[in-house]
């Protein structure tokens, strides 16, 4: 008899906790019924028995099924501006991992700083994906036997680099997410709670809360690389001028590897620049924005 799948344990478990919470669908209030979809979903969402964005959309089918909402009250809040403008980022970020623009941009960043880690710790308020092509070209430079024998040295040294530059990752994300609005989806939620509850109050634009909230975001970044540069780049750690040449060497062959700058990575980099502008410039409160241009 063969052992169960960690999956299909999973599954019998949701499905055990929703049979267990079956009191709170029957309810006559739908305070209690609204708490069954809760605690439904925040089980699912933990134990993954199916995918999160089938989690995701289970409000559609039970909300309505229970009479907390009508269906088109539900859909509705599935299509508001704030979540458009979160997918319309998280495609172009998509865009951008399909066609290696991220590998490009992460390997030409090492070429313009070199080895040296403290100027690659920078790097990490980049995204994730760029952080992660950082990470990994500095291992393969590192490990590559064409070029030198991997000393313990250098192993030690990426280690250490490799630790630095995984907590670097979430300090970047938390700190730079307060930078824009689309910087993560809390921030979204709230400029449409805020619309909701104070229309009568300006509009959260684009550019108002860069401006409002860069400062701090950049006074975190530096906290936190400096905590990094203390913890785990000591001022002794110094590359020889030989190592320098020789990864400089890899990633320079590895950037040329990729050839001349196609169509689609210059499409998805001209589309992602003309969104930031758009985003920037729809109402910048400091000047007339597009928007209010073409609506007049």
């Amino acid at each position: 008899m063969k052992p169960w799948s960690a999956h299909k344990i999973k599954l019998i478990v949701c499905i055990t906790v929703s049979i267990v919470l079956l009191p709170l669908a029957a309810s006559p209030f739908k305070e209690a019924r609204c708490a069954y979809i809760i605690l439904l979903m925040s089980t699912f969402w933990m134990l993954e028995p199916v995918h999160l964005t089938v989690t995701a959309l289970l409000p559609v089918p039970l909300i309505p099924l229970f009479g907390i909402l009508s269906a088109s009250q539900v859909c509705s809040d599935y299509m508001k501006e704030v979540l458009m403008m979160f997918l319309g980022g998280l495609a172009v970020a998509v865009a951008v991992e399909h066609c290696n623009l991220h590998e490009r941009i992460a390997l030409k960043v090492l070429m313009a700083v070199g080895s040296d880690t403290k100027c690659n710790t920078a790097t990490t308020a980049m995204m994730v994906p760029i952080v992660e092509a950082v990470m990994l070209e500095l291992k393969s430079s590192l490990e590559c036997d064409a070029v030198a024998p991997i000393k313990t040295e250098s192993k030690m040294k990426h280690e250490v680099l490799r630790t630095a530059l995984l907590l670097s990752v979430a300090y970047s994300a938390n700190c730079g997410g307060t930078g824009t609005i689309t910087g993560t989806s809390p921030n979204m939620i709230l400029k449409g709670f805020l619309e909701e509850t104070h229309p009568e109050s300006s509009e959260i634009t684009y550019a108002s809360w860069m401006l409002y909230n860069v400062p701090g975001m950049i006074i975190c970044v530096f906290i936190g690389w400096t905590i990094l540069q203390l913890l785990y780049v000591p001022c002794w750690w110094k590359q020889s001028k030989d190592d320098r040449q020789r990864i400089r060497k890899i990633i320079t062959s590895r950037y040329n590897e990729l050839g001349t700058i196609t169509f689609h990575e210059g499409a998805v980099f001209f589309l992602f620049t003309v969104l930031v502008f758009l985003w920037i410039f729809r109402e910048p409160k400091f000047m007339t924005g597009w928007a209010e241009l073409l609506a007049s």
